[in-house]
């Protein structure tokens, strides 16, 4: 199904990880999170935007603060950096997003709200030359807000000066890039790469791949 952006956007927000960049290595999170003693991934995911990447804290720092609130050993500090270590050296950018750029950039404003570390985020951006494409990168590390807090998309309309009505959300995550994105008037296109959201296939606001937004030409 092809989606087309009305002449009335301005603006485009992008999400980051799993949207447009992604781990190989989704194992070493999980073990990550069960190490720590978190019931699930989504609970570590929770409790890391909630406690460290509204920080200015690295990997190491956050991981040895939690080890040592939870009385962890030395050894399974070590291990937990050895399994993101090795998570992010598996950092891969999906074949469709740099087409799909190229040909948005000569036309819209881009930007990335993206709930991240700041060490991990601007590793990623520059390694795959990301940074030419957008006109702002909004991290929040850097602005100390998380997704699904609003408020970071507001700080993208307000740097760019736009009405939330001219603006669209790319992101994959329902309740912290769609729904918050939504609640203030933005466009969303929800981004199913993984296939967790089977059940809103067919809609007109989701996709499995930029492919199947079609942008068309516009003077």
């Amino acid at each position: 199904m092809d989606i087309q952006f009305s002449m009335k956007i301005r603006l485009i927000i992008f999400d980051l990880w799993s949207t447009l960049i992604y781990t190989g290595y989704p194992e070493a999170i999980h073990n990550i999170a069960m190490i720590l003693g978190f019931p699930d991934d989504t609970s570590f995911w929770n409790f890391c935007d909630n406690e460290w990447l509204c920080t200015k804290e690295s990997a190491g720092e956050f991981f040895s603060r939690v080890c040592s609130f939870r009385h962890l050993s030395k050894d399974t500090l070590n291990r937990v950096l050895e399994l993101w270590n090795e998570s992010q050296k598996r950092v891969r950018m999906y074949s469709d997003v740099i087409p799909f750029l190229e040909m948005l950039s000569e036309t819209y404003k881009l930007v990335i709200v993206s709930n991240t570390s700041c060490d991990e985020a601007e590793h990623a951006i520059k390694s795959f030359g990301l940074d030419k494409y957008f006109d702002d990168i909004i991290l929040s590390c850097d602005v100390g807000i998380v997704k699904p807090n609003p408020k970071i998309f507001q700080i993208a309309l307000d740097r760019f000066n736009v009405k939330a009505s001219e603006a669209l959300l790319i992101g994959d995550d329902l309740k912290k890039d769609i729904i918050p994105a939504r609640s203030i008037g933005l466009n969303a296109i929800l981004l199913d790469r993984k296939g967790k959201y089977p059940e809103y296939e067919g809609n007109d606001w989701y996709v499995k791949s930029l492919k199947e937004i079609e942008i068309g030409r516009f003077c």
